[in-house]
């Protein structure tokens, strides 16, 4: 043997020694993070570790990550491990999230098996088992469970997909995608892109409980020839076609090797491509960002419109795009989102429904919204007409909701409606809500009318308001006649007390100018303005209370009047009219019992004929010098 002349320093091969001692743990730790062995398992993270299983990169992760609005909770999924967010790509439990002390086991049997704190099993990889070695997570973000007798695996978490594909992934004929319930829920939600057999990629929007599916809203058209759908590592997705041809999916213009990339069908049901960069040297910032071709399906708001179901956003909702390319539900006005935390689930009207009972139609009014619209949702429609007579259509209807008016076209539609969004065009949405949108007005109690029947009384009040909200003329005569009338020595009418509805025996309320003031706080909040005058807010003081709109008729009303076209303040409405003779025959019955000559005031039997309508009431004589006096 021969040796060298050159002699090393034994310090030198002390260093190597030690280098040795230091990298061998390294490697040995490397090593066991790649393969894992049967038998292994992972507990939910506490304050002080957080286990996983890791790729020989780091990239990928498989573990427990907690929910973001409940810590308690967790969700066993493979997760981009060397950024902040920490994104979850896959995830095993989404419908039953674990509670902690829970965990999952690479079984003996060649199963991961997902257990909570007792013991019982909430997820499993497969059935059966057997002829597994060992799993592993790969740096492509695949976790699989080797098989000893193939060279394929007996499970792999890219052919168990949840929302998402990974660059290297594929999803053969069957294979679908499933989006999560919202960003921060991982349940199974309402939209599913499916490989389908026949060779079609088609996006559905589907029931969340049984999968049923309501519609398509996006379709590759290739029936007959579509294979599978690729996650090429150079950053595009695509359909494999029978013909070696290619129907382009998204891109992302970025390579797999600068940038983390992943393609998701997101909550809102649009397919989108994301790009993160791996290093702080890319001019973009750290975070996800929509690849250059990044989207499918970005216009769901306005090309999606199903038969079934609620549509993208919720019942009594619409959907929107919003500044960062991502769908919004929001509420119409008058309406709030039943669930703030889930805005899929719709809107409820603010107010108390329309009664079909009785004409309600002046208790609401209707707020315009531009270029909104639920097709669909038609159950009467008018053309040629015009805007006014759209609204009067709607306001007269106890089932119409909403009125959308379009180029002299009218379409009448009832709750609930559906398939709502926000798209220039489609006209001018006319929402029924009622006036002031009070939602604590409890119903009104109903009265017995002359023939038995209950009558809301309501519309009287207003009627009666209306009246006297007018000139100081004909309060001053109403009030008079109906004061004088109680005080008229024949008269046996018992009085009911006014301030409580409970007990209320009469059809018509009378009240003072003042009281109406008391009623509208000097006529302060204006709700809105008509022909014949201005409508305040006004609230009774009764047991409990009503909320009612206060109309103060103009100078036309008291022309009416002196003309005798009493008529005219009503719009020849069949129930107002009714009350407007009745009315009358109250005043003229008044002004006889008033008569200065006590000869022609007539008898209390008569008094009651003529208020009941069994008599005829004639025109009583010139009352001009009592109204002389009052002036």
């Amino acid at each position: 043997m021969i040796f060298s002349h050159h002699h090393h320093h034994p310090l030198c091969f002390l260093h190597v020694v030690l280098f040795i001692l230091i990298i061998s743990p390294l490697t040995s730790t490397a090593q066991t993070h790649t393969n894992i062995s049967l038998g292994s398992s992972l507990s939910t993270p506490t304050t002080k570790t957080t286990p996983s299983w890791t790729s020989p990169s780091g990239d990928f992760a498989f573990g427990f990550r907690p929910l973001p609005n409940d810590t308690t909770l967790f969700i066993l999924a493979i997760y981009v491990n060397n950024i902040p967010e920490k994104t979850i790509v896959w995830s095993a439990n989404g419908d039953n999230p674990a509670q902690t002390g829970s965990k999952v086991t690479l079984t003996r049997e060649g199963r991961l098996n997902l257990t909570n704190p007792s013991g019982q099993e909430i997820w499993t990889s497969h059935e059966g088992g057997g002829a597994v070695t060992h799993a592993a997570m790969l740096d492509n973000g695949n976790l699989v469970l080797a098989a000893a007798s193939s060279s394929n695996n007996a499970w792999e978490s890219f052919n168990q997909p949840t929302d998402t594909i990974l660059p290297s992934q594929e999803l053969g004929l069957g294979s679908a995608l499933l989006a999560r319930i919202t960003e921060t829920n991982y349940s199974s939600g309402r939209f599913t892109l499916r490989v389908q057999t026949d060779g079609n990629l088609v996006l559905y929007y589907i029931d969340q409980i049984t999968k049923n599916i309501y519609g398509d809203y996006w379709a590759s058209n290739t029936v007959g020839s579509g294979v599978k759908l690729v996650f090429d590592v150079s950053g595009s997705v695509y359909f494999a076609l029978k013909n070696n041809t290619v129907f382009n999916v998204t891109k992302s213009g970025v390579s797999a090797k600068d940038y983390y990339q992943r393609a998701t069908l997101d909550p809102d049901g649009v397919f989108r491509q994301y790009i993160y960069p791996k290093t702080n040297k890319s001019t973009l910032n750290n975070a996800w960002s929509l690849g250059a071709g990044g989207s499918v399906a970005s216009d769901i708001c306005t090309a999606s419109r199903f038969n079934f179901g609620s549509g993208v956003c919720g019942f009594n909702s619409y959907c929107k795009p919003d500044t960062s390319q991502n769908m919004a539900c929001e509420c119409p006005k008058g309406y709030s989102f039943l669930d703030e935390n889930l805005k899929y689930k719709g809107c409820k009207p603010d107010f108390t429904a329309q009664s079909c009972d009785v004409n309600e139609g002046q208790m609401y009014q209707l707020e315009e919204m531009l270029d909104v619209d639920w097709p669909l949702a038609d159950y009467e429609t008018y053309n040629p007409i015009d805007e006014d007579q759209c609204r009067s259509l709607c306001l007269e209807d106890c089932f119409c909701a909403v009125a959308i008016f379009r180029q002299g076209s009218c379409w009448k539609k009832k709750l609930p409606l559906s398939n709502g969004r926000k798209q220039i065009g489609v006209g001018r949405a006319l929402i029924k809500v009622s006036i002031g949108n009070s939602t604590t007005s409890p119903p009104q109690p109903l009265l017995p009318d002359s023939n038995g029947k209950h009558k809301d009384r309501r519309p009287l009040v207003i009627v009666g308001s209306l009246l006297l909200g007018s000139s100081a003329f004909l309060n001053i005569i109403f009030i008079s006649a109906i004061l004088i009338f109680f005080l008229c020595p024949y008269n046996k009418i018992a009085r009911m007390p006014r301030r409580d509805m409970n007990i209320l025996q009469v059809n018509l309320q009378s009240f003072t100018y003042k009281e109406l003031e008391e009623v509208t706080d000097k006529f302060r909040e204006e709700l809105g303005r008509g022909a014949f005058g201005i409508v305040y807010k006004g609230v009774l003081n009764y047991r409990p209370a009503i909320h009612v709109a206060v109309k103060k008729l103009n100078k036309m009303t008291e022309d009416t009047e002196r003309e005798g076209r009493l008529d005219a303040l009503v719009n020849s409405d069949e129930e107002a009219m009714s009350d407007t003779r009745r009315l009358e025959r109250f005043l003229k019955v008044a002004l006889w019992c008033i008569q200065e000559d006590p000869s022609l005031r007539p008898p209390m039997k008569k008094v009651s004929q003529m208020l009941e309508g069994a008599v005829e009431v004639d025109v009583p004589p010139d009352s001009s010098s009592f109204i002389s006096s009052i002036n």
